[in-house]
């Protein structure tokens, strides 16, 4: 049994009034899981769970203008066989089912028969709603030498809520939960993978992996959606279809006075929305292709020693003004595509030092640590700000930037 609560505040002051936006989900969740082993190459898991969930989509200072609050049930039980018929052969596969119920009070629109506008419908007891999806999973490996080995496995599954955000900071700053409902659909996700791994000598290991997902009923906002004080928000959102796919590699030296892993992977993730961008395909927010990390570790002696690690990544796709014209003395900009720029490259590197004085038997020992955040103090950009300079006609930009160094220290012992 499970409890969780997640909340997300957030809280400014303009020249007229305060505002505050929440928002958040609650959860009860109970489940189990049994496990049959019918022999040692043979293995059946099956289950059940139910969870309650209480969903803040978003509240203000104002009670008619915030979200009003869902409530839901989340129901699944699934079916697992991991089976080995042969030595190269390894099969994984299974079905779910899975249902939601929105439930207890609630509000939603229908289209008026008319054509245009919409009418509110409100339920105050019972389920008003039910989604129900089978997801089946298949995974199979082939263990072609004792070295390396081959897989393909394809899954769908059906997400019932999801998180919109103002992506304006590379930050989370103004996001709405919708869980599935009347008026929003679950996203139905179908996935297909295919990997190679191979051990490389005793010391190396290596494996490659291509992956591309297929989303429906993907929701974002439309252009200059007003997010808050709204509560019909819901209708500043469009449904279409998304894609994700991209290859990772990684290497990795497991043994030796010097450890580590260099991972490189090529990732796109990309939306087609009606009446957004035109209907064209468009990046994502999390569209970031290229993702480079080294992670290192040197033991210097039994007791010292000293870790990297570095990441390089592609900037993170973001709506700007690409130029600006006057209306009554006043400038207006004009924007790009949507996600059709992107922030700098984002790179940094954290070290650390260690020192532990830990014996073979010993409960007691200490771990002493001491390191720093962006070693080389790169200024990585969050965001920008765009502001008229009155005294000409230019705007002036400004930049958000985390710390550019941030040192830090650890103690602990262990009895």
């Amino acid at each position: 049994v499970i409890f969780s609560k997640y909340e997300n505040y957030m809280e400014y002051t303009d020249e007229v009034k305060q505002y505050r936006w929440l928002t958040g989900i609650n959860d009860i969740n109970a489940k189990f899981d049994l496990s049959y082993f019918i022999n040692p190459s043979n293995s059946v898991k099956f289950g059940a769970g139910s969870i309650y969930h209480q969903f803040v989509p978003g509240e203000t200072n104002d009670e008619l203008q915030s979200i009003a609050r869902i409530q839901a049930y989340e129901h699944g039980t699934y079916v697992l066989n991991d089976i080995k018929p042969t030595k190269w052969l390894g099969l994984n596969y299974g079905l779910r089912l899975s249902v939601f119920q929105n439930v207890g009070k609630g509000t939603w629109y229908e289209p008026n028969t008319a054509g245009f506008g919409y009418t509110e419908k409100t339920n105050s007891k019972g389920a008003y709603k039910t989604y129900v999806n089978l997801e089946p999973r298949i995974n199979v490996n082939f263990m072609l030498h004792q070295n390396y080995s081959f897989k393909l496995a394809y899954a769908r599954n059906a997400q019932y809520m999801q998180v919109l955000q103002n992506n304006s900071l590379a930050y989370s700053t103004l996001e709405t939960w919708f869980p599935a409902n009347p008026n929003v659909s679950p996203i139905i996700v179908d996935g297909f993978s295919a990997g190679w791994f191979q051990r490389i000598h005793k010391t190396y290991s290596f494996s490659a992996e291509a992956y591309y997902k297929k989303y429906q009923n993907q929701l974002d906002y439309v252009d200059h959606a007003q997010l808050l004080n709204n509560p019909y928000v819901v209708f500043e959102t469009h449904k279409g279809t998304a894609r994700t796919y991209g290859a990772e590699f990684l290497l990795k030296k497991q043994s030796g006075r010097i450890t580590g892993d260099m991972s490189y992977t090529y990732s796109r993730a990309l939306r087609t929305i009606t009446d957004i961008n035109q209907g064209s395909e468009f990046n994502s927010p999390y569209d970031i292709p290229h993702d480079f990390r080294v992670n290192g570790n040197y033991t210097l002696t039994k007791r010292w020693n000293v870790s990297a690690a570095w990441i390089y990544t592609s900037g993170r796709p973001v709506t700007l003004p690409i130029g600006f014209f006057y209306h009554q003395n006043e400038p207006v900009p004009i924007y790009s595509e949507r996600n059709g720029k992107r922030y700098p490259n984002y790179h940094r590197m954290d070290m650390s030092v260690n020192y532990s004085n830990k014996k073979s038997g010993s409960k007691r020992y200490w771990n002493v640590s001491f390191g720093a955040f962006n070693t080389y103090a790169h200024v990585n950009p969050m965001g920008y700000e765009f502001k008229r300079d009155f005294d000409s006609p230019a705007i002036v930009v400004s930049q958000y930037s985390f710390v550019r160094f941030l040192p830090n220290f650890s103690v602990k012992y262990s009895f």
